[in-house]
C-alpha cells in the first residue's frame, strides 16, 4: 500500500475538484471547540479539462485554482498543504467483511478481492483500505473494511496538478469519505458558550442514506457509525437540464434557468419538467430502493434507514426533497454543511451554495477529527 488514498501526515485545507468547479475550505477550532471557518471559496473552469476523472488539461484547472486561492477566497487559505478528493464514481469502492488477521494477511486478502471484482489490471491501480468496524460478538472476530482501488492515471493527474501549483499533498481520499464526514459533522450542535467545554459523548449515528447529486453522476451511500453500502448512477443534474431542453425545445441555458427556478415544485411548468426529469429520477429511485433493501436485509443493530440527506450542486433542485420523500418513504432534507460552523467576521455563503461545499468541508475536517495517520 504505497500510495494511501485515505490519509497521511497533516492536511491543512481541503480542495474538492468537481466536474467544472473547484471548492476550498480551511477550518480551525475556537477555544470552545466549535469550528471556525478561516477561508472558503469556489471558482469555475471548463468541463472539458477533465475526462473520465483524469485531469487532461492541468493548465486550465491550475489557472482556475490559482485565481481562486489568490483572489476569490472569502477569508484566507494560509498554507500550501492540501488534502484532496478524487471522484468516487471513477474509483472502485467496496465494503468487505473479512476474518481478523495480521496486516500482511489483510493486504493479501484485499488484493485478492480487487483482482476478483475490479475490471482493471491491479498494476494500474492504487489500492488502500481502512478497518471501519470490528465485530467481536462472534466466536471468530470479523472486520468490516472499506476498500478503495483508484486508477493510477486519475491519482497521478491530481498529483501533477498540485505539483504545478506548488502545493504539498497531505492526503488524497475519495469524495464519498469526505462527504460522509461532512454530513456527520452537520448533525452536531454548536457548543453552548454558557456551559463551556464539555466532553463529547460517542453516540450511534442513525442510519442515513446520502445522495451526492452532481452534474454528471450521483453517488449514494448508506452509513450509520460507519459506511455500509455504496453506489453510483451515471446520471446527474446536467442530464435533467438536457432532458428539459429537448422536451421543451429550449437551449440548455434556458432549460437550466427553468430547472433552477421551478424544479419539481408546483408551477405551470411542473408537468413538463417532471416528465422530462422522470427517466433520471426513476433511475435514482431504483438505486435507492435496491440499496435500502440490501442494507435493511442485513443483520444490523441500526434497523431501518431513518433519513435521506442530499448534497451537491443538484441538491438545490426545487421540490427534490419532497419528491424523494414521496418516492422512498424516507424523511428527506438538504445537507446543512455549515450547521455548527462559526464564520467570525467572514461573510457567510449564499444558502444555495451551502451543499456544494460539503466535500471540501469534510476534507478540511479530517485533521480536526483526528482521522489522519
Amino acid at each position: 500500500m504505497n500510495t494511501p488514498l485515505f490519509y497521511k501526515n497533516k492536511p491543512i485545507f481541503g480542495m474538492d475538484i468537481g466536474h467544472s468547479t473547484l471548492k476550498v475550505v480551511q477550518l480551525t477550532k475556537n477555544s470552545d471547540s466549535s469550528l471556525l471557518v478561516q477561508g472558503y471559496g469556489f471558482n469555475n473552469f471548463s468541463g472539458s479539462a477533465i475526462e473520465n476523472g483524469i485531469i487532461t488539461d492541468p493548465s486550465e484547472v491550475a489557472q482556475a485554482a490559482y485565481s481562486l486561492l489568490t483572489e476569490k477566497v472569502v477569508g484566507g487559505i494560509t498554507t500550501n498543504r492540501v488534502v484532496s478528493a478524487i471522484p468516487v464514481s471513477k474509483t472502485f469502492t467496496r465494503v468487505l467483511t473479512l476474518p481478523a488477521a495480521s496486516e500482511d494477511q489483510l493486504d493479501e486478502a484485499v488484493k485478492l478481492e480487487v483482482e476478483q471484482y475490479v475490471p482493471v489490471p491491479i498494476d494500474d491501480l492504487y489500492i488502500d483500505y481502512k478497518i471501519t468496524y470490528r465485530d467481536t460478538s462472534k466466536k471468530d472476530e470479523e472486520l468490516e473494511i472499506l476498500m478503495v482501488a483508484a486508477p493510477k492515471l486519475i491519482v497521478d493527474s491530481y498529483m501533477d496538478l498540485y505539483e504545478m501549483l506548488g502545493l504539498e499533498v497531505a492526503a488524497i481520499e475519495t469524495s464519498l469519505i469526505s462527504s460522509v464526514r461532512g454530513v456527520k459533522n452537520s448533525f452536531n450542535k454548536k457548543p453552548d458558550p454558557k456551559k463551556g467545554k464539555s466532553k463529547s459523548k460517542k453516540t450511534k449515528t442513525q442510519a442515513t442514506l446520502l445522495i451526492d447529486f452532481g452534474a454528471k453522476s450521483s453517488d449514494l451511500s448508506i452509513f450509520d457509525n460507519t459506511i455500509r453500502v455504496t453506489g453510483t448512477i451515471q446520471k446527474g443534474g446536467d442530464d435533467i437540464t438536457k432532458a428539459i431542453a429537448d422536451t421543451l425545445k429550449l437551449t440548455e441555458r434556458q432549460a437550466h434557468t427553468l430547472k433552477s427556478r421551478h424544479g419539481l415544485s408546483d408551477s405551470k411548468h411542473q408537468k413538463k419538467i417532471n416528465d422530462a426529469a422522470k427517466p433520471v429520477l426513476a433511475e435514482l429511485g431504483r438505486e435507492i430502493r435496491k440499496m435500502k433493501r440490501y442494507y435493511e436485509g442485513r443483520a444490523t443493530d441500526e434497523g431501518e434507514i431513518s433519513q435521506l440527506i442530499i448534497l451537491g450542486g443538484g441538491a438545490n433542485l426545487p421540490g427534490l426533497p419532497e419528491f424523494l420523500n414521496k418516492e422512498t418513504g424516507i424523511e428527506t432534507s438538504v445537507c446543512n454543511t455549515w450547521n455548527n460552523a462559526d464564520f467570525g467576521r467572514l461573510q457567510e455563503p449564499h444558502r444555495l451554495e451551502t451543499t456544494m461545499y460539503t466535500t471540501a468541508f469534510g476534507l478540511a475536517l479530517a485533521q480536526i477529527k483526528g482521522e489522519l495517520r
